[in-house]
């Protein structure tokens, strides 16, 4: 029972353990790789997002929890160790997700929040860099490419990139000088 002033409330809460919140959580994970695996990128998306809810309400649980005075066990180091990995496996997956739709953005975000957690993350480097890639963004993807060969110099994955950034500079330097020689010769 919970007094609020002269009404009394009972509330049916029954706040789950840490360990069933986890298992929920790694069963939407999975659902999701499974609604992925068959090209449902829009369910896939959506169970990534609830696995995420899971792990939120494991760290942070509702306020209902602490009104009720029934409140998670602490966290142990194992725990938060399962939490940032499956939550940098589901922004991972959400960032492949997202790069089917063509929102970049978006795995940007994504990828930056796995690299906050795990700044050697190699999916998450070479995901990021592929959006910065897509968005024109030579400079950035760079950076990540050369950060995945700096942790692992025998990693391959981001070789034909570095080659696809050289060629796309060669073009825009070849952009530059013909509108120089556009606005030097008075044709623009």
């Amino acid at each position: 029972f919970v007094k609020t002033g002269i009404l009394e409330l009972k509330l049916k809460f029954n706040p789950m353990k840490i360990n069933e919140l986890l298992l929920k959580a790694q069963n939407e994970k999975e659902s999701g790789n499974e609604f992925y695996k068959h090209g449902n990128v829009r369910s896939a998306i959506k169970k990534y997002h609830y696995c995420l809810m899971y792990l939120k309400d494991i760290e942070k649980p509702s306020p209902l929890s602490k009104l009720t005075g029934e409140l998670h066990e602490e966290l142990s180091q194992k725990s938060l160790k399962d939490i940032n990995n499956l939550r940098c496996t589901c922004y991972n997956n959400l960032s492949v997700c997202l790069a089917k739709k063509q929102q970049y953005d978006k795995v940007i975000e994504y990828t930056t929040k796995v690299l906050l957690l795990d700044s050697d993350n190699i999916k998450a480097l070479f995901r990021r860099g592929q959006a910065y890639m897509n968005k024109t963004d030579f400079d950035n993807a760079e950076k990540d490419f050369k950060r995945i060969k700096i942790i692992n110099e025998k990693e391959t994955c981001a070789n034909d990139y570095f080659i696809l950034i050289e060629k796309e500079r060669k073009k825009e330097e070849r952009k530059r000088k013909d509108i120089y020689k556009k606005m030097v010769s008075g044709k623009t």
